[in-house]
């Protein structure tokens, strides 16, 4: 779904984007928008919307480390390096 978003351009508010997406997903597209049209997912969709607005996340993607911290957002690999080292993970040695 992302790569259809962020690489294609596609709009993932149009039934032939989700579709496809799920069709890709190996889901039956028909009961895709049944459940969808249904709200089949609605309350635990919004419950675990609620459940990560609790915890302070506020952006997508959000990565959470160590049970400890919270990289919101797109991030580029020094971030996610110094957040590594901040729990105290070593970087490993190439093995020759």
């Amino acid at each position: 779904m992302l790569r259809r978003y962020w690489s294609e351009g596609q709009d993932l508010w149009q039934w032939d984007t989700l579709r496809g997406a799920g069709v890709e997903a190996g889901l039956d597209p028909d009961a895709l928008q049944r459940a969808v049209e249904e709200g089949r997912y609605r309350e635990v969709v919004e419950s675990a919307v609620r459940e990560a607005q609790e915890m302070g996340i506020r952006a997508v993607p959000t990565f959470i480390l160590g049970e400890k911290l919270a990289i919101q957002g797109a991030q580029e690999y020094p971030a996610f390096q110094r957040a590594m080292e901040q729990l105290g993970a070593k970087p490993k040695t190439p093995q020759g």
